[in-house]
């Protein structure tokens, strides 16, 4: 078995973070991209059919948001709305806490 990556978190260690703070980093960082109808210029559609407008859908696709904007910061794209690597481990500790 593989090592765990670094950004992995021991849930007992962390306390959950609030709903309320899952929704606003969502809102800011990941939702003009992935919705249903982006705001982004760019986006016609979400990229991968991957639509991240509510708790449900974010826990949904906990593994996929995890890899990309938590463990490699490969999102969001060229990190232009500026998420810090906070930001980053309270997504994780929300995805951890609430994953399907």
């Amino acid at each position: 078995m593989a090592p765990a990556p670094a950004t992995t978190l021991d849930t007992a260690d962390h306390p959950e973070v609030s709903n309320e703070v899952a929704i606003a980093l969502i809102n800011t960082h990941c939702v003009a991209c992935h919705a249903s109808s982006p705001g982004h210029p760019a986006f016609q559609a979400p990229p991968a059919g991957i639509k991240l407008e509510n708790l449900s859908l974010l826990a949904m696709h906990a593994d996929k948001v995890r890899q990309a904007a938590v463990d490699s910061h490969y999102m969001p794209l060229g990190n232009l709305t500026g998420m810090t690597n906070e930001e980053r481990q309270l997504l994780g500790q929300w995805l951890q806490h609430n994953k399907p």
